[in-house]
């Protein structure tokens, strides 16, 4: 009964580890999209700034989506932001 009991209990604190590296893992991917939504808001807002435009709520908004869409992969987010925005990122 007792090595039951032992063993309940190391299953339990795998199964704890487990979920606790998962729960970092998923704050990280968090992190990163939101990193990389700061950075593309901020290009955009110099992109817009050299064109004499701003950026409304409405596409701010849009951004947001894309990169939550495209998983924070930079060269999709770029492709998609020149497509709807009609701009072109540089290198």
């Amino acid at each position: 009964m007792k090595d039951v009991l032992e063993s309940s209990k190391r299953a339990h604190k795998d199964e704890v580890e487990v979920l606790n590296r998962a729960h970092a893992d998923e704050i990280l991917k968090l992190k990163n999209l939101q990193k990389e939504y700061q950075e593309t808001i901020k290009e955009l807002e110099s992109r817009f700034k050299e064109e004499e435009r701003e950026l409304s709520n409405k596409q701010i908004e849009e951004v947001k989506k894309v990169v939550i869409e495209s998983r924070g992969n930079p060269g999709v987010i770029k492709e998609k932001i020149e497509k709807e925005f009609g701009i072109k990122f540089h290198d």
